[in-house]
């Protein structure tokens, strides 16, 4: 019994190691991509956009290169983002959610609730603000001849 619980805890002491170094590693691309975009490296590297970087280059998914630089842009604007992901008081999840409402006037606010709230609390909250981002238009190929449409009708 005594070996069970001591490789529980490794396991679970490893888990935490690897998630630790996991938001450090998120908190440092967003640092990097800032970089790459201010001097314009994407361009010397042969690509037409960050985006495209990102995805080639550095061979991250479309998703998660487009919620980076969204957040590194944003936290170019409001630098208190970029500090509070480094610290780990907020996801990339939710520091993506905010993006679209954050500023310079309503920062205290919104980086208080990215930090304390669930994402699905922090989604109603920016949907109370903007309502038309509750439902994003999405266009999704099912087959090479059939798309999938998403939109939000009033």
């Amino acid at each position: 019994m005594q070996s069970t619980l001591n490789l529980v805890d490794q396991i679970h002491q490893r888990a935490l190691d690897v998630s630790m170094r996991y938001k450090r590693a998120e908190a440092e691309l967003i640092e990097v991509l800032q970089q790459v975009e201010q001097h314009r490296v994407f361009l010397k590297k042969g690509h037409a956009s960050m985006f495209l970087y990102v995805i080639k280059e550095l061979r991250l998914s479309e998703s998660v290169a487009y919620n980076l630089i969204t957040v590194s842009r944003k936290a170019r604007e409001v630098p208190e983002l970029k500090i509070e992901i480094q610290n780990g008081t907020i996801t990339l999840s939710n520091a993506r959610k905010i993006v679209p409402i954050l500023n310079s006037a309503n920062k205290s606010e919104w980086l208080i609730k990215a930090s304390k709230l669930s994402h699905r609390q922090l989604e109603k909250e920016v949907v109370n603000i903007r309502p038309q981002l509750a439902t994003p238009e999405r266009a999704t190929y099912i087959t090479p001849t059939r798309v999938k449409l998403e939109l939000g009708l009033s």
